[in-house]
């Protein structure tokens, strides 16, 4: 179901987006949470103990399935995040 608002439910339905796409790519995260701010969303997760923040438009949400917004914010950066595995 495509996102037509950026509600309580939708921010929900982000989260949970971002939570399935994380452990599907393996990138070992704690504390996952997203903050709205008035104009952007920001993804907050910890990994190894070092926080991690992504900021995106709200508005690029609508109309676009979460799964595929968590992809389009997490995707450049996977490798980098993936990398954390490796790492004692």
């Amino acid at each position: 179901m495509k996102i037509r608002s950026i509600n309580v439910t939708n921010i929900n339905r982000l989260r949970n987006a971002f939570y399935d796409y994380l452990l599907e790519n393996a990138v070992p995260f704690n504390n996952l949470g997203l903050i709205e701010g008035k104009e952007k969303l920001a993804l907050y997760f910890e990994i190894s103990g070092n926080p991690q923040v992504f900021e995106f438009d709200k508005e690029n949400c609508i109309g676009h399935e979460p799964a595929i917004v968590a992809e389009d914010v997490i995707k450049p950066m996977l490798n980098h995040l993936m990398s954390y595995n490796t790492k004692a």
